[in-house]
């Protein structure tokens, strides 16, 4: 259902695009990007609301948390002053949101990472070796320790998010007028601030070889560390960085150790090297097949 709600088309981007570029104007002409799936979403997480505040559920869950912002009567935003009151209706839809943010992205970083992999074989030894070392440091058992224990996957997954970042651009808005301290610009309140994110992550001053999938780029003291880190965000940036990435990080490589701890892969591209498919805010390899082959090993 989520991969349905994000699936890219032309009419889906185009109006992806006109909320981007004036959400007034948007809300206007009562643009809906979701409206099919929103409605089915919504309705069952009021459903979910309304029996746990009747039945005084407590889980400590997003939920939860949603009934509790509900009783205050406005939330505001202290930097831009957005004042919005946390309606059933507006609550129920940060949650459809949170879902479709949720799913899609992390299938798809984890989709790169194994293609990339299965184009390197030496890359790829080196996660095996890693795998099977900490499995057998830890009894074979998959846990939180274990995952965080991978220095290397999680290197490999760094550089895989750099060359195919979850999204492609930030959009932002100036709350006050500024001055950029690089090349004295100035920047009026209310201006739209578009970053490209993927633009950046190729840029051959920040990244030699940008091309090259390399995660020793991402070695602790080495040339991406000594950066200014505002060169690397494929979770975005500042005070409204995904709110999930730290989750979204441990679930792809506890996806990719429990697949690599039982399987090898190999990936063949097809004639014109990859190509990118644009999937709404995402840019998805194709042009290319991933194999699976299991593993010979005892770990």
């Amino acid at each position: 259902m989520a991969r349905k709600a994000i699936q890219s088309s032309f009419v889906l981007n185009l109006k992806f695009a006109a909320l981007v570029i004036s959400y007034k104007a948007g809300k206007f002409f009562n643009v809906q990007v979701f409206k099919k799936y929103e409605d089915f979403f919504i309705t069952a997480i009021e459903n979910v609301m309304q029996q746990r505040q009747a039945d005084k559920i407590i889980r400590n869950d997003f939920i939860d948390h949603c009934i509790t912002l509900q009783k205050n009567e406005v939330l505001r935003d202290s930097s831009t002053g957005y004042e919005i009151k946390p309606t059933t209706d507006v609550l129920a839809a940060q949650g459809f949101f949170f879902y479709i943010a949720g799913v899609d992205p992390s299938a798809a970083a984890m989709y790169a990472t194994l293609a990339e992999l299965g184009r390197h074989p030496e890359i790829l030894q080196r996660v095996h070796d890693e795998i099977d070392e900490t499995f057998e440091k830890h009894n074979g058992q998959l846990t939180h320790d274990v995952v965080q224990d991978m220095e290397y996957l999680d290197k490999v997954l760094s550089e895989s998010m750099r060359m195919y970042p979850p999204i492609g651009f930030l959009n932002r808005e100036c709350v006050e007028d500024s001055v950029l301290p690089v090349g004295n610009i100035k920047v009026e309140k209310g201006t739209k601030i578009f970053t490209p994110i993927y633009a950046i992550h190729y840029d051959e001053k920040y990244y030699p070889d940008a091309k090259v999938f390399n995660p020793d780029r991402f070695t602790k003291g080495g040339m991406q560390t000594t950066l200014s880190d505002s060169i690397y965000m494929p979770f975005g940036k500042g005070n409204r960085l995904c709110i999930g990435a730290r989750y979204a990080r441990l679930q792809v490589k506890a996806g990719l150790v429990h697949l690599l701890r039982h399987f090898s892969v190999e990936t063949i591209v097809g004639p014109g090297g990859i190509k990118l498919k644009k999937e709404f805010v995402q840019l998805r390899p194709i042009n290319l097949k991933v194999y699976f082959k299991p593993r010979d090993t005892k770990v």
